[in-house]
């Protein structure tokens, strides 16, 4: 074998070579740009989970988190949980380690549902937000957001229900939604639980 004919061969294989390599960053780049894409559109959401607790005697307890998925660059939550306070009463309202995970909170809890038209004890509010929202980690991924301990205190059943935000009544401070750095609600999907329903 000549040398032009030996040089030529091995440029051949340096072409093959670099065609290869290109090939291989395109098919990354544009999995990449799909997955990224993908994870954009999945619709934020918070649920209560489990979703039903089976009926239980008056005087017994259980406990329910409230959950979010999909969060995107988060910096405050607010949650408003409502229940028939005929069925049962929030004995206990925790923080969920979510928000804290990325950096100190500043939760307020409340039992109250802050509307006139219910009783104090027909809501559980939470507004939780990440301290010092200016810089730092930003909250991402899926957590719990919020932990309630039921007590039974009647018979009968109740929706556990997200009560949604309404961005038309600027003064409202009622509703769930998530706030980012920019201050721009995000209005999540809401999945209600209930208690006292066929499990």
């Amino acid at each position: 074998m000549s040398e032009d004919t030996y040089f030529g061969c091995g440029m051949e294989r340096k072409y093959v070579l670099a065609g290869v390599v290109i090939l291989l960053i395109v098919l990354i780049s544009a999995v990449t740009a799909i997955l990224a894409v993908t994870l954009r559109s999945a619709p934020t959401v918070i649920r209560v989970e489990p979703e039903n607790e089976g009926k239980l005697a008056v005087g017994d307890t259980f406990v329910v988190n409230v959950t979010v998925e999909n969060c995107v660059n988060v910096i405050g939550v607010q949650v408003d949980l409502r229940y028939d306070p005929t069925v049962l009463n929030a004995t206990n309202i925790v923080e969920g380690p979510f928000l804290p995970s990325f950096r100190q909170t500043m939760p307020l809890i409340d039992r109250s549902s802050n509307n006139d038209t219910l009783p104090r004890s027909a809501g559980v509010y939470l507004a939780d937000s990440l301290r010092g929202s200016g810089n730092g980690t930003d909250a991402n991924g899926k957590g719990v957001l919020l932990t309630v301990t039921f007590k039974v205190v009647g018979q009968g059943s109740t929706e556990l229900q997200l009560f949604s935000y309404d961005p038309t009544k600027a003064s409202s401070i009622e509703g769930t939604y998530l706030e980012n750095r920019n201050l721009n609600n995000i209005l999540p999907e809401l999945h209600n639980g209930s208690y006292g329903g066929s499990s």
